[in-house]
């Protein structure tokens, strides 16, 4: 992100899809912050008095969330805390998680009635296809950790029987080239 381009504008673009959901609600909980990159850009959208936190499993990363004056903890998705959330994000993370069926328990358990789960993920098989065609072998063949590859169809169907109704599902940039899969639930 630091180094600009292409990147950064993507993920700003990504942000802003985002941010869309996040405003006018009060508290807002980022499991998996990395280093609060999304974090400061809610903080910055105003809206009043608002709690934001970011947890994540990597301590350098909370440190960096820190540094930049994000509220960011040590935590996982396997063992939030039970106060109560209007909104909850997950961006990039699920796919990374052992139990991801455990973390949306949470995640449900943790959030208000109608409170907001902005959820995103990526499209695996369109980052392979067009890192191949910019000719970035290495990185198509690279492992990113990912232990579960969804799509919005099999989420949806996993969230509704959470206790969740799916109101948005977006592809991120655009409709022909779904590199994520932006999902927005409310918790019934």
């Amino acid at each position: 992100y630091a180094r600009g381009g292409i990147t950064k504008w993507y993920w700003d673009f990504r942000d802003r899809a985002v941010l869309r959901h996040t405003a006018k609600v009060g508290s807002v909980l980022d499991i998996g912050c990395g280093e609060g990159i999304t974090l400061e850009k809610v903080i910055k959208q105003g809206w009043g008095k608002r709690i934001i936190l970011g947890i994540d499993t990597d301590q350098e990363s909370v440190s960096i969330a820190s540094h930049h004056g994000v509220a960011a903890l040590k935590a996982s998705a396997y063992d939030i805390s039970d106060c109560q959330w209007e909104c909850c994000m997950m961006l990039d993370v699920i796919e990374h998680l052992v139990d991801p069926m455990k973390a949306l328990r949470n995640i449900h358990r943790i959030l208000l009635p109608g409170g907001k789960f902005i959820l995103m993920f990526p499209n695996d098989r369109l980052f392979f296809w067009a890192r191949l065609i910019c000719m970035k072998f290495k990185a198509a063949f690279m492992d990113y950790g990912h232990e579960w590859k969804f799509t919005p169809a099999a989420m949806g169907f996993i969230l509704e029987d959470m206790g969740f109704v799916v109101e948005v599902v977006r592809r991120i940039p655009g409709f022909f080239l779904p590199l994520h899969y932006l999902m927005v639930a409310r918790k019934i």
